[in-house]
């Protein structure tokens, strides 16, 4: 991810906590979660040895709700175990990086949602 990415994610953490902008960017937060999810899901084997992980990949949203975890959920019965493998690879097996791509191909989704959360705020404070 960007450095701009990382900046970004580091100061939600304080202005988030403004109560008139939580909201909004916890919205956009679980919105662009949903969307990780849902990409990840996609990409993973839908046949074959590994034809249970397409629904595997889950999101809990963390810390009054700015931000997000994505991922297999151990103990989920959906072969979590399999997506790690599928992802990380080993060494029988090249990785995947399914997961790494569906972040980065929302990259771009969750900033400008951030930006709009932002608006909305400022609208709703009277300042804009």
């Amino acid at each position: 991810m960007s450095d701009d990415f990382h900046r970004l994610a580091h100061d939600l953490g304080s202005v988030a906590q403004l109560p008139v902008v939580g909201s909004y960017v916890a919205a956009a937060v679980e919105r662009t979660a949903l969307e990780v999810k849902d990409g990840w899901n996609g990409k993973l084997f839908a046949d074959g040895h590994a034809k249970l992980t397409g629904r595997a990949i889950t999101y809990d949203m963390v810390g009054a709700g700015l931000s997000a975890e994505v991922g297999a959920k151990r103990g989920s019965g959906k072969q979590a175990g399999v997506v790690r493998l599928l992802e990380n690879g080993s060494v029988q097996n090249a990785p995947h990086g399914y997961g790494a791509a569906a972040l980065a191909e929302r990259e771009a989704n969750f900033e400008s949602r951030v930006e709009s959360a932002a608006v909305l705020a400022l609208r709703r404070a009277g300042l804009l």
